[in-house]
């Protein structure tokens, strides 16, 4: 194998001698080899680049799923009898902790593709967002609605290009901008945050397993 490597990089180089020496005599010689050094610094100078973006992407897809798991993971645990309950009145349930989670990350995604945000005041926002929980009442409806912006999301993050990845995006509530690269590990945190908040139920309700297996 490396022999042919040999032989190939030999033919292409053979290749390039013979281009040079029926074109050189047609162009200006500066301009042929200043040609060939940008041509060449493209190709070398966009694999960092490229390499950079596809690491910042693989890292924001892996830590999602792992905080997406662990949320799945506890909802898994809550008991049917729970999945609707919820500590106090203004308190979520489970289920609607869930829907909540796969709404802010379709929230935050449409936010990074450069969607303003609908709400002016974070009022606004927890009003709207409690509204579209009520609709979910099962634990397949809820983990369903999940998947289906999970997926999407992951979709988007596989199609970004290095120009997307540095543009920039508004905050809501008037917060300000910043390049949708700093954006990336918002849907993992925010996904995390309530999972804790799913461990905290499940220790108000009483459950005293360590759900080890």
């Amino acid at each position: 194998w490396g022999d042919t490597l040999v032989l190939l990089c030999a033919l292409a180089w053979a290749v390039h001698v013979l281009l040079i020496g029926r074109f050189s005599p047609r162009c200006d010689a500066i301009e042929l080899a200043a040609a060939q050094f940008r041509l060449d610094q493209a190709r070398i100078g966009s694999k960092p680049q490229n390499t950079r973006v596809r690491a910042a992407i693989e890292q924001a897809k892996a830590t999602y799923l792992q905080a997406k798991a662990q949320l799945c993971s506890t909802f898994g645990n809550i008991p049917e009898e729970r999945l609707n309950w919820s500590p106090s009145q203004t308190a979520r349930t489970p289920i609607q902790i869930v829907a909540h989670c796969a709404t802010a990350v379709k929230s935050i995604n449409a936010q990074m593709e450069g969607t303003p945000f609908h709400y002016k005041t974070t009022a606004e926002a927890e009003t709207a967002f409690r509204k579209d929980e009520l609709q979910f009442h099962s634990r397949e409806q809820v983990l369903n609605y999940l998947e289906e912006v999970s997926n999407n999301y992951l979709a988007w993050l596989d199609a970004l290009t290095p120009e997307r990845l540095a543009s920039i995006a508004q905050l809501p509530f008037g917060l300000g901008a910043m390049p949708v690269e700093n954006w990336l590990p918002f849907p993992a945190h925010h996904t995390r945050h309530h999972a804790a908040q799913l461990e905290y139920i499940q220790t108000i309700y009483g459950d005293q397993d360590w759900h080890l297996g």
